[in-house]
């Protein structure tokens, strides 16, 4: 069962005049999210919502800073099975300290990408030296008939974050 949130939880924009529930369309306007990715949410049991007489869903106004958190966990590259482990994580609001349940999962995603970013330098390596012993061997080909130098690769600049 989803967490409520207190009412300083409550994003700035519905603390105002704060409805009890928000409609579907509502809660994807104030979160930025789709509505049919909000209907997956509940769906999974990310999210509580209730029903109006006419069947439509309802979310109580703190299902905005839920949606946000899911967001955030997927763009960290957790899919909606792992976030669905960390309930209690669900109204963490941005900025605050991270949620301390999360905390294995992230390092072992740490891990993983680190682990994905050294396979990738070592086969960027390899390609490199593959390309510098084409560009050596088309040099020599280049000399030997006379023509102008093939152009050698140059590999982009790396940027760090």
């Amino acid at each position: 069962m989803p967490i409520e949130p207190s009412p300083a939880d409550v994003p700035a924009d519905l603390r105002a005049d704060p409805p009890e529930f928000l409609a579907i369309g509502e809660l994807s306007r104030v979160s930025g999210v789709s509505v049919r990715a909000i209907r997956h949410y509940d769906d999974l049991g990310l999210l509580a919502s209730l029903r109006a007489a006419n069947g439509y869903r309802k979310f109580r106004a703190g299902a905005a800073i839920q949606v946000r958190q899911i967001q955030r966990f997927l763009a960290s590259g957790f899919n909606l099975e792992e976030i669905r482990r960390f309930p209690g994580c669900m109204l963490v609001i941005e900025g605050a300290l991270p949620c301390a349940q999360t905390s294995p999962a992230q390092r072992e995603r740490l891990a993983a990408i680190e682990a994905q970013i050294a396979d990738l330098e070592r086969r960027r390596a390899q390609l490199l030296q593959m390309l510098s012993h084409h560009d050596g061997d088309a040099a020599d080909a280049d000399a030997a008939h006379g023509t102008l130098p093939s152009t050698a690769y140059a590999p982009p600049p790396r940027t760090t974050t």
